[in-house]
C-alpha cells in the first residue's frame, strides 16, 4: 500500500475510538495532521468533525499554548469556521499568562483567527500583551507581518502594537520576505497608519528587491497602498509601474481594482508634486515597458477595461436605503451605486442636478470601535 493509502487508513480509525478517550495535546496532533495530509489524501472533513467534537469536550485550563495554536491553526488551513470551537479556544488562550507564548504562537493564532474571520476582542487584547512582552529582535518578519496583517483585518488601532511590530520589523529587515514586507506596508495602509521612518525603510527594501520575485497580488498590494499612504517617491513609482506592467494579466479582478485605484490616484496627484523632468521620464520609461498580455497597448488601459467591464455590482445597506428614502422625500433626482467610468469606484447616490456624490459609510468604514475611516475609504474619497 502507498503511504496516501496508509494515511486514509489510519483517517478511517480515528472516529472509532471514543470521544471522551483523547487527550488535549492527541486531539491538537491529530487535528494538525488532518490539515497537513489533506492535500494527499482528499477529503478528511468526517474526521475532522469528529476530532472538533472530541476538542470540545476538553476543558479550557487542559490545552497548552502548542495545543491552541496547532488546532487554532489546523481549523484555518481546513477551512472549518466553526465560531463555537474558535470562541472555545479564545477563552483557552486568555486564562494563559501572557508571558507563556511564543512569537510563533501569537502568529498563528492571530492568523487563524484572521483567516476564518472570527473576532474575539478579549483574544486580540491578550495576544497583544504577550506580544508586547517580547524583544522586538526576537520577531521574525514573516511573523510580524502576519500578526498586523490580523490586526489590519479586524480593523484594530493597537497603535502599541503596531509601533512594536514596527520595531520588530526594522530591527530584522534583513531577514525579511517579500510577503512579509508587502503584508505590513499593506496592514498600515487599510488602517491608514503613517508612519514615515517605517515607510521609508520599507519602500527602500522594496525598490532594491527584482519584481519578479513578487506575487501578482503582493505587488498590487503594494500600488494600492502607496496611493493611500500618499507615497509619491519617483524612484519607487517607476519600479512599481514597471513591475506591474509584466504582470497584470496574471492578475485577478480584485487586485487589478487595486491596481486601478493607484493608477487613477497617481493620474491625479502627479500633476501636484512631480517635476518636469520626472514626468517626461515616467512617461518615457512606461512606454518602453513591453507588454504582450492584451492587444491593448497599454497596459493601464488594460486594467481600466477589464474593471470598469467586470467589476461586480455591490447591494445596499440598510442605513443607505434609508439616507435614499430621505433624499426622495424631497423630490431630489438621484441615481445609487452609479459606476463612475474615471475611478472605477460605484458611488452610493448621485444627484444629477446638483452634481453631487453622497457616500454613506456605515460601521465597517471605520476603524473598531472609533470614528477614523479606513485606508480603503480614505481612498475613494481622496480620487
Amino acid at each position: 500500500a502507498s503511504a496516501a493509502d496508509l494515511l486514509r487508513f489510519l483517517i478511517t480509525m480515528a472516529p472509532s475510538k471514543e470521544k471522551n478517550m483523547w487527550e488535549p495535546q492527541e486531539t491538537a496532533m491529530v487535528l494538525n495532521g488532518l490539515a497537513r495530509c489533506e492535500s494527499t489524501v482528499g477529503d478528511v472533513s468526517r474526521a475532522a468533525a469528529y476530532m472538533k467534537d472530541v476538542c470540545l469536550l476538553h476543558s479550557p485550563d487542559q490545552l497548552d499554548m502548542i495545543s491552541i495554536s496547532n488546532i487554532a491553526n489546523a481549523m484555518a488551513k481546513l477551512r472549518m469556521r466553526d465560531v463555537k470551537l474558535m470562541s472555545f479556544l479564545a477563552q483557552a488562550a486568555v486564562i494563559k499568562d501572557p508571558s507563556v507564548f511564543s512569537t510563533q504562537a501569537i502568529s498563528n493564532i492571530y492568523n487563524a483567527f484572521a483567516r476564518l474571520n472570527v473576532f474575539n476582542q478579549k483574544l486580540c487584547s491578550h495576544l497583544s500583551l504577550a506580544a508586547l512582552l517580547i524583544h522586538p529582535s526576537s520577531f521574525a518578519p514573516q511573523n510580524v507581518g502576519i500578526i498586523v496583517n490580523a490586526n489590519a483585518n479586524f480593523a484594530l488601532l493597537d497603535f502599541a502594537l503596531i509601533r512594536h511590530m514596527a520595531h520588530a520589523m526594522i530591527i530584522n529587515i534583513d531577514d525579511a520576505d517579500e510577503q512579509a514586507v508587502s503584508n505590513f506596508i499593506h496592514s498600515l495602509a487599510t488602517l491608514d497608519i503613517k508612519m514615515q521612518l517605517v515607510q521609508d525603510v520599507l519602500f527602500s527594501w522594496i525598490s532594491q528587491q527584482p519584481p519578479r520575485r513578487f506575487a501578482p497580488q503582493a505587488l498590487a498590494n503594494i500600488a494600492w497602498s502607496m496611493a493611500i499612504l500618499n507615497c509619491t517617491d519617483e524612484a519607487l513609482l517607476l519600479w512599481v509601474e514597471e513591475a506591474l506592467a509584466n504582470t497584470v494579466n496574471d492578475m485577478e479582478l480584485l487586485h487589478l481594482r487595486q491596481v486601478h485605484q493607484f493608477i487613477t490616484w497617481k493620474a491625479l496627484q502627479l500633476p501636484r508634486w512631480a517635476s518636469d523632468e520626472a514626468r517626461a521620464l515616467t512617461s518615457e520609461r512606461s512606454a518602453a515597458v513591453r507588454w504582450d498580455g492584451s492587444e491593448d497597448s497599454d497596459w493601464k488601459q488594460f486594467v481600466k477595461r477589464r474593471v470598469l467591464r467586470d467589476n461586480p455590482s455591490t447591494s445596499s445597506s440598510n442605513l443607505q436605503n434609508s439616507v435614499a428614502l430621505a433624499i426622495a422625500a424631497l423630490d431630489l433626482e438621484m441615481i445609487e451605486e452609479m459606476k463612475d467610468t474615471v475611478s472605477g469606484y460605484r458611488l452610493d447616490i448621485f444627484l444629477p442636478a446638483q452634481q453631487k456624490v453622497v457616500e454613506v459609510d456605515g460601521p465597517r468604514h471605520f476603524a473598531f470601535e472609533t470614528r477614523r475611516p479606513l485606508g480603503p475609504t480614505v481612498l475613494k474619497r481622496r480620487i
